[in-house]
């Protein structure tokens, strides 16, 4: 790239910059972009990794509106089990596990259970979405404060699960076993009391 841009910018100097110079700082600059958006993709892959793995520790706080224009934070679930389910109307894979939190939530929610959806859609495109696919829990906007371990993901749907204590536990991506979702939420529901809950 550097012998390139030296060879082009002398002939540049001279003002003799040919089709095959410019051709030539065309592929130099190619040379360099390609390696650090491969760079950049594997960043994100292993921050993406790394999000999942996140367990016994504080979820990050957001704050942020539903698809009614209804603020909806972390911090207002405080002793309840809180699901948030990263999702896009465009995932086959989301849709179809839909149906199943829907289910989860309307069971469980007297016992302290939350589910969130979360897309950086707009609140209208999800909304023509729910004309098919109607659900009775929440669906969460980007028009808030949302920190990156929600917003990094590498595969959709990805389900992050927080305990009643606040605590992260390890996250679920992608296409899964229809039950795992549900055993993992019921088992944390069951492993404190509930009687805390504001």
């Amino acid at each position: 790239f550097l012998t390139t841009l030296l060879l082009a910018s002398s002939e540049y100097r001279r003002r003799t910059l040919t089709l095959w110079g410019k051709m030539g700082v065309g592929v130099a600059a190619v040379s360099l972009v390609c390696p650090i958006w491969a760079g950049y993709a594997q960043f994100f892959l292993w921050r993406a990794t790394w999000n999942l793995k996140q367990h016994d520790v504080s979820a990050p706080v957001f704050s942020t509106l539903d698809v009614d224009g209804v603020n909806r934070s972390l911090n207002d679930q405080k002793g309840r089990v809180v699901l948030v389910n990263v999702w896009a109307t465009w995932c086959h894979y989301c849709l179809a596990e839909m149906p199943e939190l829907d289910r989860l939530y309307r069971e469980h929610k007297d016992e302290g259970l939350v589910v969130f959806g979360l897309s950086d859609e707009d609140a209208a495109i999800q909304k023509k979405c729910l004309e098919k696919r109607p659900v009775s829990y929440p669906l969460l906007t980007y028009k808030g404060r949302i920190p990156g371990l929600y917003r990094h993901v590498a595969l959709y749907p990805t389900t992050f699960l927080i305990d009643r204590e606040g605590k992260l536990q390890r996250g679920i991506a992608g296409e899964k076993d229809p039950g795992e979702i549900e055993r993992v939420t019921v088992a944390l529901l069951r492993s404190t009391p509930h009687g805390n809950i504001p």
